[in-house]
C-alpha cells in the first residue's frame, strides 16, 4: 500500500531568499576545492560533468542524502573521485574547504523543504560551474597571450 501525500506548509522552515550568503559560502568553498582538481588526462571536452569533475557527483549524492547527514562519507566519497580521476589526493587546505562545504550543505537540508533545498544545490550547481568556466577562460586566455609573446620573440 502507498504511503499518503500529505499536502502542507513546512513549519519552521528558512525560505530560500534568506540563504543567499550561506549559498554564495558553499559555492565559494566547492570552487576553492575545485581549484585543485585537474585530472591526468584533462578532456578538451567543456561538458559540465568535466568542469565540476567530483563536485557534480557530490552534489547529486547530497540531495539524495546517500550517507544521511554525516559529512565524512561525502567527503572520503568525493576525495576517492578525485584520486581516481588525478592519480593524487586533494590537499589538506581543499579538503578542509570541501569539509565546510559538506557541512553547511547537511544544515542547510535540515532547514529547509525538500524541494527549497533542490532549488538551493541546483543554484549552488550552477554558481560553481560558472565560476570553474570562468578561471578556464582566463587560463586559456592567459596562455595565448603567452604563445603570441614567444611568437614575436
Amino acid at each position: 500500500m502507498r504511503k499518503p501525500i500529505v499536502i502542507g506548509e513546512a513549519q519552521n522552515k528558512k525560505d530560500l531568499q534568506d540563504l543567499r550568503t550561506e549559498a554564495e559560502e558553499i559555492q565559494s568553498n566547492l570552487y576553492e576545492y575545485l581549484r585543485t582538481y585537474i585530472p591526468q588526462e584533462p578532456s578538451k571536452s567543456l561538458s559540465k560533468s568535466s568542469v565540476m569533475g567530483p563536485v557534480g557527483k557530490l552534489l547529486s549524492q547530497v540531495l539524495a542524502k546517500r550517507f544521511g547527514n554525516n559529512v565524512d562519507p561525502y567527503v572520503g566519497f568525493t576525495v576517492n573521485i578525485h584520486r581516481n580521476m588525478t592519480g593524487f589526493l586533494p590537499s589538506n587546505e581543499a579538503i578542509g574547504k570541501l569539509r565546510l562545504a559538506v557541512q553547511e550543505l547537511l544544515n542547510l537540508s535540515e532547514q529547509l523543504t525538500e524541494r527549497d533545498f533542490a532549488k538551493l544545490i541546483n543554484l549552488i550547481d550552477y554558481g560553481v560551474y560558472f565560476k570553474k568556466c570562468k578561471d578556464i577562460a582566463e587560463r586559456i586566455e592567459a596562455k595565448k597571450v603567452e604563445e603570441s609573446e614567444v611568437k614575436k620573440e
